[in-house]
């Protein structure tokens, strides 16, 4: 794969989207993912750059890095994905995927596509049609939260 050809690629696939890289920026990327400076990227290339990353676990890990950076405690982290759930449901008191979904994407905004929305909620909900606030205080209630979102459950 040639620059020009990564470089459109990048751009198709979204790959790096949100970091609003310059051609620069993109250049010493491509540069530093060719440590033989061929001028080309192979297989090998990307199996020696990429070979140890695992997206799913960088997504569950970018989830749980959004709700600590954001809400100052896991009450509040909850509060705001059932929000989304009160809007179909108004006497709900856990939420369900639709809930989820509306809040992963108001949480990290055209982040994450549907499928990984869906493999998200497989992971947290562990097969269950909801979540409750003791299952999502398991999944997040040990981090540390430091952000500071407050909000409040009455509308």
């Amino acid at each position: 794969m040639t620059y020009k050809h990564f470089q459109a690629w990048i751009h198709e696939s979204r790959a790096l989207a949100g970091f609003d890289l310059t051609d620069k920026l993109l250049q010493t990327l491509f540069a530093d993912l060719d440590p033989h400076k061929k001028g080309y990227l192979n297989e090998l290339d990307w199996v020696n750059a990429f070979g140890g990353y695992s997206f799913k676990n960088q997504a569950l890990f970018e989830v749980q890095e959004a709700l600590n950076a954001n809400y100052s405690d896991v009450q509040n982290a909850y509060d705001f994905f059932l929000g989304y759930e009160l809007e179909n449901n108004p006497l709900a008191k856990e939420f369900t995927v639709t809930g989820f979904q509306k809040a992963i994407q108001a949480l990290i905004p055209k982040r994450f596509d549907n499928q990984d929305v869906q493999f998200l909620w497989r992971k947290f909900s562990e097969g269950a049609i909801t979540i409750t606030f003791a299952k999502f205080n398991q999944l997040f209630g040990n981090n540390k939260f430091t952000g500071s979102r407050y909000i409040s459950s009455q509308k």
